[in-house]
């Protein structure tokens, strides 16, 4: 994971959507789900729980996310 990787997955946790997080990133919702998805493989947890109404971090991703602080 690099600092582009860290970049995306707090722009997801900002906006709560994998659509208007990759519409501000200028890259597909495809593209940024797949990263994700990487992602997650290679930490070993899932950051986000996908829902119909978007994207809110796991209890394990949230305390990701605040590690990163």
């Amino acid at each position: 994971m690099d600092t582009k990787d860290i970049k995306y997955i707090q722009q997801v946790l900002q906006e709560g959507s994998v659509t208007k997080a990759a519409e501000k990133l200028h890259i597909t919702p495809q593209a940024l789900s797949k990263i994700i998805r990487k992602i997650e493989d290679e930490i070993g947890i899932e950051l986000f729980e996908r829902t119909y109404f978007g994207m809110t971090p796991t209890k394990k991703g949230q305390l990701f996310f605040d590690s990163r602080k």
